[in-house]
C-alpha cells in the first residue's frame, strides 16, 4: 500500500507487469501511474483495462487529462480501457474525499496486452465480415475451432460489450497450453 503526508502531492507509481493489482491505503492526493509492461521487440503500442474502483480516473493525453472513470460519472461500464501512445501510458488517480476515520484502501485490477496489428482488433477495427483470407488465417492459427449457431443476445453495458450465446454443434480443435488431453465429446445442452 501507498501512503502519502501531503494532502495534494502526486506519487508516481510504475508498473512494468502485464497485469497485476494496485491498491492505495489511505489515499490522498494523487498517484500518476506509468505503465511500462514488457512487450515484444516487434510491438511498441498497447492497450491497458482496469476495474474501476472507488477513485476519480484520468489517462495523461497530449496536453490534458482526459477522464476515464469517475464514481458518478453515470457509466455503467465496470472495464474501463485506454491505449498507449508512441508506448507511453500514464493513469492519474484522484483520491476520492476523506469521509471519517475509517481504514480506506483504493484498489483496482488491470491489463496491459499489445495491440495486435496482424489480426482483428475490436477497438480499431470496423465491423465488417471477414475476407476468404482472414477466415483462413483464422482457422489455421485459433487456439479454439467450432461450429455452431446463437441462440441469444444480450447488450451488457456494464461491460461494455455484446454477449452472443451460442450452442457448440461440433468441435474441431481446443487447444488448452496447461492440459493436453483431448477434447470431450459435446453435450446437446452445452452453450457458451
Amino acid at each position: 500500500g501507498l501512503s502519502s503526508n501531503a494532502e495534494r502531492g502526486v506519487t508516481p507509481v510504475y508498473l512494468r507487469c502485464r497485469e497485476g493489482s494496485v491498491s492505495w491505503l489511505y489515499p490522498r492526493g494523487a498517484l500518476r501511474i506509468i505503465f511500462r509492461p514488457p512487450l515484444p521487440a516487434d510491438e511498441r503500442d498497447f492497450k491497458v483495462c482496469i476495474r474501476r474502483f472507488p477513485a476519480r480516473l484520468f489517462v495523461e493525453g497530449m496536453k490534458r487529462l482526459v477522464p476515464l472513470y469517475a464514481p458518478n460519472d453515470g457509466d455503467p461500464r465496470e472495464l474501463r480501457c485506454f491505449r498507449s501512445r508512441r508506448g507511453r501510458a500514464a493513469l492519474y488517480v484522484e483520491a476520492e474525499p476523506e469521509e471519517g476515520t475509517k481504514r480506506r484502501v483504493a484498489t483496482f485490477k488491470y491489463e496491459a496486452k499489445p495491440l495486435q496489428r496482424r489480426h482483428y482488433d475490436p477497438a480499431t477495427a470496423d465491423c465488417r465480415p471477414c475476407t476468404e483470407s482472414e477466415l483462413e488465417l483464422a482457422f489455421c492459427t485459433s487456439d479454439l475451432v467450432s461450429r455452431g449457431e446463437f441462440v441469444g443476445i444480450e447488450n451488457r453495458e456494464d461491460l461494455d460489450t455484446t454477449q452472443l450465446t451460442l450452442r457448440l454443434t461440433k468441435l474441431i480443435r481446443a487447444t488448452n497450453q496447461a492440459d493436453s488431453r483431448e477434447t470431450p465429446d459435446l453435450q446437446d445442452n452445452e452453450y457458451y
